[in-house]
């Protein structure tokens, strides 16, 4: 009956199973990463290209965007609302009252 309420009261790590858990961790991470990253780099060689023209073409609808918004608030700022109500009507985009 002791043993078993030893057992019980008994939870956790020790530091040395914890100390020998970091430790191959630590080493499976040390062999492991640089296979893993010449694997990626073997397998992905032929995507770059294309990454690399998706990411400009984003950039430059991201600059198309900027300066087509502040062309419109200048637009804006310049003629008023009666311009807005104009060009929404000739787009077929009507405003309910």
């Amino acid at each position: 009956m002791d043993a078993q309420v030893g057992v019980s009261k008994c939870r956790g790590f020790t530091l040395l199973e914890l100390l020998v858990t970091l430790s191959i961790a630590a080493i499976l991470l040390a062999v492991g990463v640089p296979s893993y990253v010449t694997f990626i780099d073997n397998n992905l060689s032929p995507l770059k290209p294309m990454i690399c023209s998706i990411v400009s073409i984003w950039r430059a609808v991201r600059r198309l965007n900027v300066a087509l918004r502040y062309a419109w608030s200048r637009l804006l700022a310049a003629t008023g609302v009666a311009v807005l109500l104009v060009l929404l009507s000739r787009l077929g985009i009507g405003i309910r009252h």
